[in-house]
C-alpha cells in the first residue's frame, strides 16, 4: 500500500524490519520481493537487479558477470532441449507448478527480466530462457508462461529462427490464458491497447508496480505503431516529445513534471546515459528516427537509426526500427549513387524480414511489407511492379485500419507519379494523403506535404 500511495521514505524504513528479523531465507523472501519492487519504483534499477541476482544466487541459480553471444546461445539450446516434452496440442493437462519456494524462484527471475529491460538488457534472453527451462522441470505457472514468451523472443532475436520463435510465443500466450484465465492478446495491433490498459489498471491496484510500468511502455509503443489521435497518447516522455513534434509543437512543457531537474530532451538523454537506463536511450533514438523520417530529414533519420542499433547492441529485433530504417535507406538510394548498393541492401533486408513477419500476422504487417517492396521496386526501376505494390499497400492499410500508413503509401505513390511525369494523378493522390495525415493529427507532416515542391 505504501508503494501505491507513493510514501517512499516510509516504505524503505518499514521494509527493513522484516528483512532484519527474518529467521531464514524462506521467511525473508516476501520482504525481499517488496524491496525489489520499491527499488524499481524508485528508479534504482542497478540496485534492484543486483538484489535479484543476489537472491537467485542463494537459490543456486548462477548467472555470469559478463554475457557473451555464446553464453546466450548455450542457454537457448539448453531451454530448447528441456522443452522437447512440452505439449504439442491441448494444454489443459499441463503439469502445474507447486511449492512456495519454487514459485518465489520464478517470481524473482521474472522480476529480473522486467528490470533488465531498463538496465543490463543482455540478461533478458539469458534469464528468460532459464525460467522456461526450470518450468519444464518444476511445472508451469504464469511466470513460466512469461519465460516461455522470452524464450520465443530469444529464438527470434538471437538465433534468427523466426517461425519457431513465433510458434513458442503463441504457445506462451495460450498458456497464459489457461493459467490466468485471461484472453489472449488479439492479433490486430489496434486491439492490443485495451488489454494493456486493463493490465496496467489491475496490476497497479494489486501493487505490482513493475508490471504496471511494463504495461504502460507496451501500451505507448503500440499506440504509436497504430493510428491514434495524437492528443490521446501522451504517456511516456520520449514518445510525448515525438508526438508534439509531429503536431508541430515544441515539447518544452513536457519536462515540467521533473520540477526543473530535467528541462529539455538533451538533459533527458543525459539522464538516461548517467543512470544506464537503456530504455530512455533507445526510446529517444527511435523517436528521433520516427520524427526525422516523417519530416523527410533523411540524413538525421539514418543517423538516428545507426545510433539506435548501437544503443541496443544489435540485439533488439524491433520491427518498426527495421521499417523506418528500410524506408529511409531506399530514399537515400535515390540520391546517393556512390552508396546506392549499400542502401538497397538495407532495403532488401527489411523487405525480407517483413515478408517473414507477414506470414505470422497478415493484419499487422502486410501493408508495411507491400510498401517496402514498392519502394524497392521503384529504386530498381521496375515501375510497373512498384505502382501495383503502392496501390496494394494503400488498400491493405485501409482494410487493416492504419490511416497514417495509408497516407504514407499515398504520398510515396504521388511522388512516384510525379517522377513519371503524371502530374494530375500525383496531385490527386497527394490530396488523399493529406486527408489521412489530417485525420492522424500530424500537423507538421501536413505542413511539410503542403510546402513540398
Amino acid at each position: 500500500m505504501l508503494l501505491v500511495t507513493g510514501e517512499i521514505n516510509k516504505f524503505e524504513s518499514t521494509i527493513k524490519q522484516p528483512l532484519t528479523y527474518a529467521e531464514n531465507f524462506e521467511d525473508r523472501l516476501p520482504a525481499e520481493h517488496h524491496y525489489i519492487r520499491f527499488l524499481t519504483f524508485s528508479g534504482r534499477f542497478e540496485e534492484a537487479i543486483d538484489k535479484c541476482f543476489s537472491i537467485l544466487d542463494e537459490y543456486g541459480e548462477k548467472f555470469p558477470r559478463i554475457v557473451t553471444p555464446g553464453i546466450i546461445e548455450a542457454e537457448i539450446v539448453a531451454a530448447d532441449s528441456m522443452l522437447t516434452n512440452f505439449p504439442k496440442g491441448e494444454l489443459r493437462y499441463i503439469h502445474k507448478l507447486t511449492g512456495d519456494m519454487r514459485h518465489s524462484l520464478m517470481k524473482t527471475m521474472t522480476y529480473t527480466v522486467i528490470i533488465a529491460m531498463s538496465v543490463k538488457r543482455e540478461y533478458l534472453p539469458l534469464v528468460g530462457c532459464r525460467i522456461a527451462s526450470r518450468s519444464a522441470s518444476y511445472g508451469w505457472c504464469s511466470y513460466g508462461a512469461f519465460g516461455l514468451y522470452a524464450f520465443g523472443c530469444a529464438l527470434i532475436n538471437f538465433s534468427n529462427k523466426i517461425d519457431e520463435g513465433c510458434s513458442w510465443v503463441k504457445k506462451s500466450l495460450a498458456l497464459m490464458k489457461l493459467l490466468e484465465d485471461r484472453e489472449n492478446i488479439p492479433e490486430p495491433i489496434q486491439a492490443t491497447c485495451e488489454e494493456f490498459i486493463k493490465i496496467n489498471k489491475d496490476t497497479m491496484m494489486e501493487g505490482q508496480i513493475e508490471f504496471a510500468m511494463s504495461a504502460s511502455i507496451h501500451l505507448c509503443r503500440r499506440q504509436l505503431a497504430k493510428f491514434k489521435q495524437m492528443w490521446a497518447i501522451m504517456y511516456v516522455v520520449s514518445q510525448q516529445c515525438c508526438i508534439l513534434k509531429l503536431m508541430g509543437k515544441e515539447p518544452g512543457t513536457v519536462f515540467d513534471i521533473f520540477h526543473g531537474k530535467i528541462n529539455n530532451e538533451q538533459e533527458f538523454f543525459d539522464k538516461g546515459v548517467s543512470t544506464g537506463d537503456e530504455v530512455i536511450i533507445s526510446c529517444i533514438y527511435f523517436s528521433n528516427l520516427f520524427v526525422a523520417y516523417w519530416l523527410q530529414n533523411y540524413d538525421a533519420a539514418i543517423q538516428a537509426a545507426e545510433q539506435y542499433t548501437d544503443s541496443n547492441g544489435g540485439k533488439l529485433y524491433d520491427l518498426y526500427y527495421v521499417l523506418y530504417q528500410g524506408l529511409t535507406a531506399l530514399q537515400l538510394a535515390r540520391r546517393e549513387s556512390n552508396n546506392k548498393l549499400k542502401w538497397i541492401g538495407i532495403g532488401e533486408s527489411a523487405v525480407s524480414k517483413f515478408q517473414t513477419w507477414e506470414s505470422h500476422s497478415n493484419w499487422n504487417f502486410e501493408n508495411k511489407h507491400l510498401l517496402l517492396s514498392a519502394e524497392l521496386s521503384s529504386v530498381k526501376g521496375d515501375f510497373s511492379a512498384a505502382e501495383e505494390k503502392y496501390k496494394a499497400s494503400i488498400l491493405s492499410a485501409q482494410k487493416h485500419r492504419f490511416p497514417h500508413e495509408e497516407g504514407l503509401a499515398m504520398e510515396l505513390l504521388g511522388s512516384f507519379y510525379k517522377n513519371q511525369g503524371d502530374l494530375e494523378s500525383s496531385r490527386n493522390v497527394l490530396l488523399k494523403a493529406r486527408a489521412c495525415y489530417i485525420k492522424w493529427g500530424a500537423t507538421a507532416v501536413v505542413e511539410r506535404l503542403c510546402t513540398s515542391p
